[in-house]
Formats: structure tokens, C-alpha cells, sequence
């Protein structure tokens, strides 16, 4: 029987698991609230999405508090303002406990019962996303996200989107009831303003030749493991790129942190495996082109006007198994192939025109717009509720 059952099945056990972390708690209680603010992205992965550039945006602004950062790894780089906190441990907890304001990017089960008087901002990540998430999921959840999900949902006191589509996601379907407002995306703002300096260091670090243009590919997950989807030819489209767009193309890939088993895939030498690099922002913004599946980082690319290629191979097992969609694979902006000969036509067809109208099309469908100035406002809304 595992250490978990027992707990269950021992209400002796129970009682004694439980009561150092009550008493904690409640001693923690009546600690003076400080001007703190404690930051997390994706569960203590270090800098990274809009609670990074909402950061950065503070301290630009020369907005002095004490900023705390979780991290899983400590050797993660932050700015020499913010104090790294383990993710997860007793001193994270204090920190919650005693900051004015948590902002957070995703719901976990850390977050200890919200004092009066705190403010919780939750971003979510990613400016819109196809999958469905949340209630619209809730078949495809396990009963422990949810409830954690809601028990999350029942502390926050804003969110905020870009477009109306997730403005309405936010109110219908994330088990939410409080205020969702209008704003920019943060982490958007590095992409529309352009960022020559940063360029210099990725190309630098990752022994690429600037004058090379970058194509980025950047799946999302699959709930069973499996690999199988990200096995394909990349030479080959490498070079279809290179013939398309007449310039030499350097090919990154970025797996998401999900995807455990990523040292099963082989890449060839002039493919760059860029999954550790903490800002997939930053990739973007130095990227020209991108080839993706469901992930809704697709979006953000698609913003700045750069093009987008849709590339699933599992289509019907991964919208059957893994997450259905809110929209078909017609009604989005990008091409969107099966196989490979399917990717390569669309590159060889790509029509910059064509694609800026569906752009501009599906973006007034979803009433989306940003004018790269998110983390300034939400710099702002803080700023206030430090008063």
C-alpha cells in the first residue's frame, strides 16, 4: 500500500500529516502582509510568459517592492533585483502568505488560502489557443486537476486577454466569476517591437550565421507520450524553405517541457534542439517562420504578420484522444497538412497576400488586437493595488 492510500484509508496518519502544516499556516496568518510580490511561470520554470515581462516592466519602472521568483531549479538567471525561492517549499508558502500580490500563469495546488486584502493576477499563458481548456475539457481532465483548477479559480481576482473570444472563455468556462478586462498580452511586446540586440545573443549562442533567417518548430503535447508525431523529414523541409524563400534557413525545434521522453528523438547537425531555452518569446521574436500543430503559440506568431505552417500527423487520433478543438482546421488562418507532402506543397503555395487577408480576417472573428504595450498597463494595475 502506498504512502498515499495510507493516508486515505488512517485518519490517525491523516491528522498527523496535516497538523505541522495547519498550525503553519495559521502562525503564517497573522504575519504582516509586505510589499511583495511573488511570481510563478508554468509551476517554477523559471523566467518566462507574461509574469516575466511584467516583471521586467516594474522594475523598469523602478517600482520597489520585493520580488520573488519560483524556480524548481535555482541556478536559474533572474535579475539581480528578484530573490529565487523553491517551488513548492515551505518558504514559498511564507511567501504567499505575506505578499500583497501573487501573479501566476497557470493553477496549481501550491497556493495556500488567499488572506484578505491580497490580490491574485492570473495571465494564463498564450494569447489564444484552439485547444479547449478548462470546463470545455472537463471529460478529457482528471478529477484532481479540476478540482485544484477550481479551488485556484475561487482566489483569483483578475484576468485579463487581448481578444474577445478569450474574454469570454475566461467568464464561461474556467470556473472564474470575477472581472476579466481588456489588455494587451505582456509577452507580446517583445515580438511587436523589434529586437535587434537580442537577435545577436540567440544567433551567438546557438552558433548561427545572421544572415540566416530561422525557422522555429514548436509542437505542443500528447497526453499518452507518444514521440511518434514529431518524427519527420526536416531536412527535406529545410530545404524547401530555403528554395521558397531564396535565403538560407537555420531549423530550431522547441518541444514543450511536457514532452518527458524528448531524448528518444535524433537530430541531424544542422537542426538546433532549442527546448531548454527558458523564453519561447524570444525564440519567436528572432524566428521567421514557424511550423506547429495545436499549440497557440501559433497565434502569437501570427500577430506580428510572420508566416505559419499547421503540421499534424496524428489529426483524428490526437482531436479524438487528446483535445478537441473549438475550431476546425479549415477555419483557421494557416494551411494545415497531414503528411509531409501535404507541408511541403503549402510552403511551395505560400502566398503572402492570401495569408495576410486571413489573417486579418479571423483576427476581427475573435476580436483580437494588440499593440505591444500589455506589460505597461498591467505594470499599472499592480502598481495600484500596491497603494
Amino acid at each position: 500500500m502506498t504512502f498515499r492510500e495510507h493516508l486515505k484509508n488512517n485518519a490517525i496518519i491523516v491528522f498527523l500529516y496535516w497538523l505541522p502544516i495547519r498550525l503553519f499556516l495559521k502562525i503564517a496568518s497573522f504575519f504582516p502582509l509586505q510589499n511583495k510580490i511573488v511570481f510563478d511561470n508554468f509551476c517554477g520554470r523559471g523566467l518566462g510568459d507574461d509574469p516575466k515581462y511584467i516583471l521586467l516592466q516594474l522594475i523598469n519602472d523602478g517600482v520597489k517592492v520585493k520580488y520573488i521568483w519560483l524556480v524548481n531549479d535555482l541556478s536559474e538567471k533572474v535579475p539581480p533585483e528578484v530573490k529565487k525561492v523553491k517551488y513548492g517549499s515551505w518558504q514559498a508558502t511564507y511567501h504567499f502568505l505575506t505578499a500583497k500580490i501573487w501573479v501566476d500563469n497557470v493553477k496549481n495546488v501550491v497556493k495556500p488560502p488567499k488572506r484578505r486584502k491580497q490580490f491574485y493576477l492570473q495571465t494564463w499563458h498564450g494569447s489564444f489557443a484552439n485547444k479547449k481548456v478548462e470546463k470545455d475539457a472537463e471529460e478529457y481532465l482528471n478529477k484532481e486537476y479540476i478540482k485544484i483548477s477550481q479551488e485556484d479559480s475561487s482566489k483569483i481576482d483578475l484576468m485579463y486577454s487581448n481578444n474577445d473570444f478569450k474574454i469570454n472563455l475566461f467568464k464561461n468556462s474556467f470556473w472564474y466569476k470575477g472581472p476579466v478586462i481588456r489588455s494587451d498580452s505582456p509577452q507580446l511586446s517583445i515580438l511587436i517591437n523589434r529586437q535587434e540586440k537580442l537577435k545577436e545573443s540567440i544567433f551567438s549562442q546557438f552558433n548561427i550565421n545572421l544572415k540566416n533567417k530561422v525557422v522555429i518548430y514548436a509542437p505542443t503535447f500528447r497526453k499518452a507520450s507518444s514521440i511518434s508525431a514529431y518524427k519527420w523529414d526536416y531536412h527535406h523541409i529545410l530545404q524547401i524553405l530555403n528554395k521558397k524563400f531564396n535565403a538560407d534557413f537555420s531549423f530550431l525545434i522547441r518541444l514543450h517541457p511536457n514532452i518527458s521522453n524528448q531524448e528518444q528523438l535524433h537530430w541531424g547537425e544542422d537542426i538546433i534542439n532549442v527546448t531548454d531555452y527558458p523564453d519561447m518569446d524570444e525564440l519567436m521574436a528572432i524566428s521567421d517562420v514557424m511550423i506547429t500543430d495545436f499549440s497557440g503559440v501559433a497565434y502569437d506568431m501570427a500577430l506580428v504578420q510572420k508566416p505559419v505552417f499547421s503540421f499534424a500527423q496524428d489529426y483524428d487520433d490526437y482531436i479524438k484522444n487528446d483535445r478537441p478543438q473549438y475550431f476546425e482546421a479549415s477555419e483557421l488562418p494557416f494551411s494545415f497538412a497531414r503528411n509531409l507532402l501535404e507541408l511541403e506543397e503549402n510552403i511551395r503555395n505560400f502566398n503572402e497576400k492570401s495569408y495576410q487577408d486571413n489573417l486579418c480576417a479571423f483576427f476581427n472573428k475573435i476580436g483580437m488586437r494588440d499593440s505591444g504595450k500589455g506589460a505597461q498597463s498591467i505594470a499599472k494595475i499592480i502598481l495600484e493595488k500596491l497603494k
